[in-house]
């Protein structure tokens, strides 16, 4: 094996599902040598995005903890079986455990009810993690006793205009308060990053109290406000802010989610005057004349998220409801799909994300944990095994029918 030239080798290694090449790192050292180096990694890391239905995998949180499950574009009725990833002892049971984002198979985990604390691990490595340094700020403090509400929102991203490896945190507190008879809006917030390893402090626009974050694309965290129908865009690498207005739209609305589709920013909503949620995409980045209203669905009691679109399943996009769980909504047809994917047990599910799994890690691995305080060597070794094996649930299968050029579908319609 140690004479297979590199060349062959990579050709090989990247024909492998994401379960296979986590095993494949303990073949021999030049194996894993060769899987986990740099140029490799972000090479199977730029075929993922290509072709994200291959690696995309579910995660979720439920009563503190943290599940992920594997393939979901299969054409058959599966019954998705999560595993549980073992948490730092701090973030283990705790129920203000929030999913942050996912950047490059990355996930961000935050907890606490200030949302002060923070990890960041591979969900296909549970072996490894960085736990990010406590963020002190007035909230910590408990010195908001003089405030009517305080809200909290933190974004996750890399910065892919920095010479090293930038991973960083973007922590927002937005705080009311009465001055006299005047109710007044006052945000602050702080950066972290990995390279630095350290906090600074961030100047966010003093607008609104409800902020809420959707994703990463363009090198910048997006944002939006209950006050303003603009998306505010954080560049991570300038590290200044700036506005996308939304679609011009006459009629009153509410907006119901907001997501990036297939590179480009998305928002659905709802018209007061309106039955069904309108989808709108912007299909050039930042200019405001590319929205256009792609498709319509129908309105949901309750939360309705955009997890996911697939060309394998003939275009059709995973929804979660708060009544009906995952369901499948196929844009031609106009047909919704109940009960295709149902996940095995009793959840509490208090946040659910769809990420692209990768090779890329962080962090040191877990050693020496004694029993209560978190897992044995041996114990994570057995959990990452447990891990990749849900990871294959439909990646063999995938890999057999991986698509070459651009997707189809909605992509054709915003190349247009």
């Amino acid at each position: 094996m140690a004479n297979i030239p590199n060349d062959i080798l990579c050709g090989i290694l990247l024909q492998q599902p994401l379960k296979s090449l986590v095993r494949h790192k303990f073949v021999c050292n030049n194996w894993q040598n060769y899987i986990t180096g740099s140029d490799f990694v972000k090479l199977h890391q730029k075929i993922s995005v290509e072709n994200p239905e291959s690696n995309a995998l579910l995660i979720f949180i439920s009563e503190g903890s943290l599940y992920i499950a594997g393939d979901l574009t299969n054409s058959y009725s599966s019954i998705l079986r999560p595993t549980k990833l073992a948490l730092p002892p701090a973030f283990e049971g705790d129920n203000t455990t929030r999913l942050v984002g996912s950047c490059n198979g990355l996930v961000c985990l935050g907890s606490g009810n200030s949302l002060n604390s923070y990890v960041l691990f591979n969900p296909t490595n549970p072996r490894a993690f960085k736990i990010v340094p406590f963020a002190q700020n007035v909230l910590s403090t408990n010195n908001t006793a003089r405030y009517y509400s305080c809200n909290v929102v933190a974004g996750f991203g890399y910065d892919e205009k920095s010479d090293d490896d930038d991973y960083k945190i973007v922590y927002i507190w937005c705080l009311l308060y009465q001055h006299h008879i005047i109710m007044i809006d006052r945000v602050e917030g702080m950066i972290y990053s990995t390279k630095s390893g350290s906090w600074k402090p961030l100047h966010p626009p003093n607008v609104g109290n409800q902020w809420t974050y959707f994703g990463t694309l363009n090198n910048s965290l997006h944002f939006f406000t209950e006050k303003k129908d603009v998306i505010f865009c954080f560049d991570l690498h300038d590290q200044v802010w700036s506005e996308i207005p939304f679609p011009h739209i006459q009629d009153h609305y509410t907006v119901k989610d907001t997501c990036i589709i297939e590179g480009c920013l998305s928002i659905s909503l709802v018209r007061d005057c309106g039955d069904e949620q309108e989808l709108w995409v912007m299909k050039e980045y930042g200019v405001k004349e590319s929205w256009i209203e792609l498709f319509n669905l129908p309105v949901f009691e309750g939360t309705c998220r955009i997890l996911f679109y697939s060309t394998i399943r003939a275009q059709e996009f995973l929804l979660y409801t708060d009544r009906f769980g995952l369901v499948w909504y196929n844009i031609e047809t106009e047909e919704i799909n109940y009960g295709v994917n149902r996940i095995e047990g009793n959840f509490d599910i208090s946040d659910m994300k769809m990420i692209i799994g990768s090779l890329v890690s962080i962090g040191s691995k877990r050693k020496g944990l004694a029993r209560g305080g978190g897992r044995r060597l041996q114990d994570n070794l057995t959990e990452a095994e447990n891990v990749d094996e849900n990871i294959a649930a439909g990646n063999k299968s995938l890999s057999r029918r991986k698509k070459k050029g651009t997707r189809k579908g909605i992509t054709q319609v915003l190349q247009i």
